[in-house]
């Protein structure tokens, strides 16, 4: 008798584990496929209010309303601005401007950086011809994004001593501004759009060397991560 009653605690030792082994994967299992589904539809270039409330809809009904839309809204959000930031990165290597530009991406959105030389010609605030096609490229890209778009303006701490700019000040926030009326006339709403100077105010590295002040004379395209 005493073996008997030995033998089923051994038995009831050994399934509640396994029991709650099962669950705990289950869930893990349902939140991962949600996110992946997520991420997949998230690829799509326009999505439809319509079509992303069917969803949201259907996967509430089939994970007992516990999706959450504003959470959902933030995934896809994110994986089309990691879209946008890889196309940027293979615009910047077809261009062949890998020496000459840079994209980062963070909690703050996408940074497309440009150094000033492939943009505008030393003190000058006019666009080059030959970056044309490139603002056109990334101009397509961010059109239809709702994201707020900042261009910033940066130069080196030399100061100007000629010319139609008075100072690094004034010389940046024309460049930011001549990028950003670039854009207006392709189509991209002026109400997301804002220019910035900083002069030589906010440096990527310290002004002591040539090499260091061409890094720090650049336009920078900030694509706002929405909230």
């Amino acid at each position: 008798m005493a073996d008997k009653h030995r033998h089923l605690l051994e038995t009831e030792e050994e399934t509640t584990p396994q029991t709650t082994m099962w669950i705990i994967p289950y869930g893990t299992l349902m939140t991962v496929l949600m996110i992946f589904f997520l991420v997949l539809y998230a690829f799509s270039f326009v999505v439809s209010e319509v079509k992303f409330e069917r969803i949201v809809q259907s996967l509430q009904k089939d994970m007992g309303g516990e999706v959450n839309k504003e959470y959902m809204e933030r995934v896809i959000r994110k994986a089309r601005e990691r879209e946008v930031a890889e196309e940027m990165y293979g615009l910047i290597d077809e261009k062949r401007l890998k020496k000459f530009a840079n994209v980062r991406i963070d909690k703050e959105g996408i940074r497309i950086i440009f150094s000033s030389p492939v943009i505008f010609d030393l003190g000058k605030a006019e666009l080059k011809p030959e970056i044309i096609s490139v603002l056109n490229a990334v101009a397509r890209v961010i059109k239809d994004m709702p994201n707020e778009i900042m261009v910033e303006g940066h130069t080196d701490d030399k100061p100007i001593v000629s010319g139609e700019f008075r100072s690094n000040w004034e010389l940046s926030a024309a460049r930011a501004f001549s990028v950003v009326r670039y854009f207006i006339e392709q189509g991209i709403d002026s109400k997301r759009l804002s220019a910035i100077g900083y002069g030589e105010y906010r440096p990527l590295y310290p002004n002591d060397t040539e090499e260091h002040r061409a890094y720090n004379r650049r336009i920078e395209i900030d694509i706002i991560s929405l909230k």
